[in-house]
């Protein structure tokens, strides 16, 4: 197992705090290899290759759910959400390597990086420079957030350039 196993459990009820201030929202973790039904059928609807991938390629995030906003009395469609947990600060090649490409192959509409440490002033300002870099498939950007793995939530103000909301 990684080191991150550990903050795998506080970053999914950090996250599922965060989203459920806005609406409906479920998160499992998938590191270890199994996906529920629930989110094998929403990914289903997008492409059955998706769950080649998972299956097969062992291509799976440390976490993956959907988000449901709410609006009024109702809520809107399930969006996808992918989550890479860190125990270290969070690196532009996690970007690369992780998050965007989960967020494109998945064709997720939430790709989130996670980690009890702030991202390095340094590579702050190489996104603040090319912010391009966190968008990836169909206008979406990759989100960076601390953890307070304590207090299991995200850090109010951690959230690199806007929160998702």
């Amino acid at each position: 197992m990684k080191n991150e196993y550990r903050l795998y459990e506080p970053t999914k009820i950090a996250l599922e705090r965060y989203f459920q201030r806005f609406g409906e929202c479920y998160l499992e973790i998938t590191a270890e290899g199994s996906i529920s039904e629930k989110i094998k059928e929403l990914l289903a609807k997008d492409s059955p290759l998706t769950l080649y991938l998972i299956n097969i390629e062992s291509f799976r995030p440390d976490l993956m759910g959907y988000f449901a906003k709410k609006y009024h009395k109702a809520y809107g469609p399930k969006e996808l959400i992918v989550v890479e947990v860190k125990e270290e600060k969070p690196q532009i090649k996690d970007i690369f390597s992780q998050a965007k490409a989960y967020g494109e192959v998945f064709g997720a509409k939430h790709s989130l990086i996670v980690s009890p440490r702030p991202i390095p002033v340094e590579k702050h300002k190489i996104l603040e420079e090319r912010p391009f870099i966190l968008s990836y498939a169909s206008g979406n950007e990759i989100r960076i957030c601390q953890l307070s793995v304590d207090n299991r939530e995200i850090l109010k103000d951690s959230w690199l350039f806007s929160p998702p909301f």
